[in-house]
């Protein structure tokens, strides 16, 4: 077994010159350019995984770790603790959601008990038992270092000695949304309010006194951001980190991994910090439903392939994904070329040179009052011209409502691959590759903070914003306009005419100005892509 430092080592990047390759033969293939979307940049990215242009899929395989979890003391779920081990063996006999659709796509499943607090009796449940089940992260860490440690070598091993060329991770374990969303809020440094959901379904009161726990047991642990493993250890999961290992197991083999849902992307999110090569290999599969995971997906710049409402976990999506990648890699091998056809590709010479837009370093202010669609038609407009586009948020969620605009938001972009930056104040601390794309979502809450929160003035606001374009590519900024100062005590008509007077320095600015009228996007300024 491969001790965590040695297993970080031997992780690699993905092989340019066969993802080069990979283009080069998909702007070959017999059709016009990018009209088979995602497969066609799966199959670029598995190119660059294995470093071969051309990946016959013919084994895949779904690991699934399960440990049970001390905070269920704590009355955050609905269900019992014995059903953690009911659904492990249940997971072996093909009467879950996961295990039907392995045996459906005919994909091979491990269930490895890493935590359960049973002892293991049924054969076919692969016993690498640290403990029986983790502490109680309300009263104390998860588990000691040397566990979590562990935890993560195991799930490496078995990804590493699993024979298949595609792998998928999922769990069981009941109680493992709120460490998950627990490690979520230290790794992204957000409240617990905002990256929590209702896992397999509770009441209002025991929601609640879910996200009072999380709050709690980051309190009272005091788990370090920068250090994954002592996150994992101390509000984590055995389940969890065996995940995450097996990540970091896939990535170190050269395999493709296919994401689950939140607890997967979680542990992903937690294998990419540990190591940021891992990214390269992983391959998202549904949207999950709970709230958290978008952000995590943010977090880590990627998009879902398939939008199906689910969040039963178990890795219950991988399968699904395993049929795309297949495709995939089934298109850029079997597909003929325009040569193989006998079609003259000439005409497509207009097409891709139009597709080579850009607004790099450019400024597109999108404008309307309250409500008006201007930052769903933000958010389409900057994903559309940068991948990944990094996602600037800078509301504080110091109330009610703002916590469920909030919400509303993290809903609206799913599937757009932002990659989220929380900024109230200081644009400068945001840390965004050259020629990004950026979305400042948005300038009035900008405004707001630096004013009421830091007493600053709207010259500094206009500086930063002006600084932050000339660091990134296109940068797209969202305000509300047409507000009137009237009626208002003097501070707040004070700000008003101060965002009124920053609006039109933007707009004077802006190489382009789209203002929302009526729902509708009316270009008042320049010239952008279209949005579908």
């Amino acid at each position: 077994m491969l001790e965590l430092q040695q297993l970080l080592e031997s992780i690699l990047p993905l092989d340019a010159a066969a993802m080069d390759a990979a283009k080069k033969r998909q702007a070959e293939l017999a059709k016009p350019p990018g009209s088979l979307g995602r497969l066609e940049e799966l199959s670029v990215q598995v190119a660059g995984i294995t470093g071969r242009v051309y990946n016959p899929i013919w084994h895949t395989h779904l690991l699934v770790f399960a440990a049970d979890n001390g905070v269920v003391e704590e009355g955050v779920s609905s269900a019992p603790k014995s059903v953690t081990w009911q659904q492990t063996v249940n997971l072996t006999r093909a009467k879950t959601g996961a295990s039907v659709l392995c045996r459906h796509f005919g994909c091979g499943i491990t269930v490895c008990d890493v935590g359960v607090d049973t002892d293991c009796t049924d054969p076919a449940v692969l016993d690498r038992k640290i403990a029986r089940g983790t502490q109680n992260i309300a009263r104390g860490p998860a588990m000691e270092r040397a566990q979590a440690i562990k935890a993560l070598e195991i799930g490496a091993e078995v990804a590493r000695q699993t024979p298949a060329e595609l792998l998928g991770v999922g769990e069981m374990g009941i109680g493992n949304t709120t460490t998950s969303a627990a490690v979520l809020a230290v790794m992204l440094g957000a409240d617990p309010e905002t990256v929590t959901g209702r896992g397999g379904g509770i009441t209002e009161a025991a929601f609640q006194k879910k996200k009072e726990v999380i709050r709690t047991s980051i309190a009272l642990n005091q788990p370090d951001p920068a250090d994954v493993v002592d996150v994992l250890a101390k509000v984590g999961g055995f389940d969890l980190c065996a995940m995450c290992g097996a990540f970091l197991g896939a990535a170190a083999t050269r395999r493709p991994v296919v994401v689950d849902g939140f607890i997967s992307a979680v542990a992903a999110l937690c294998a990419c910090r540990l190591c940021p090569q891992v990214r390269g290999y992983l391959i998202p599969s549904h949207a999950s439903y709970e709230v958290g995971y978008q952000l995590a997906m943010d977090a880590m710049g990627m998009q879902p392939m398939l939008m199906l409402g689910m969040r039963l976990g178990e890795g219950s999506g991988c399968p699904l994904a395993f049929a795309v990648v297949k495709a995939a890699c089934a298109v850029l091998q079997e597909m003929a070329t325009f040569a193989q056809a006998g079609i003259q590709d000439d005409y497509l010479a207009e097409i891709r040179q139009g597709d080579a837009f850009t607004v790099k370093g450019k400024l597109i202010l999108v404008c309307g009052q309250n409500n008006s669609g201007k930052s769903c038609y933000a958010e389409v407009l900057a994903a559309k011209m940068g991948t990944p586009p990094v996602y600037i948020a800078t509301m504080i969620p110091c109330t009610e409502e703002n916590r469920l605009r909030i919400q509303k938001h993290i809903r609206q972009r799913a599937g757009l691959r932002f990659r989220t930056q929380e900024c109230p104040y200081q644009l400068g601390d945001v840390c965004v590759e050259d020629g990004s794309s950026v979305l400042l979502e948005d300038v009035s809450n900008l405004l707001a903070n630096a004013m009421f929160e830091k007493g600053q003035r709207p010259e500094a606001v206009l500086a930063d914003i002006l600084a932050l374009q000339e660091r990134c590519g296109p940068l797209t900024a969202v305000t509300i306009a047409h507000l009137r100062p009237d009626g208002y005590d003097a501070e707040t008509a004070a700000y008003i005419n101060s965002l009124n007077d920053l609006n039109k320095q933007l707009w004077d600015k802006a190489d382009a100005v789209v203002e929302m009228c009526a729902g509708s996007p009316c270009l008042r300024k320049g010239e952008i892509p279209d949005v579908d």
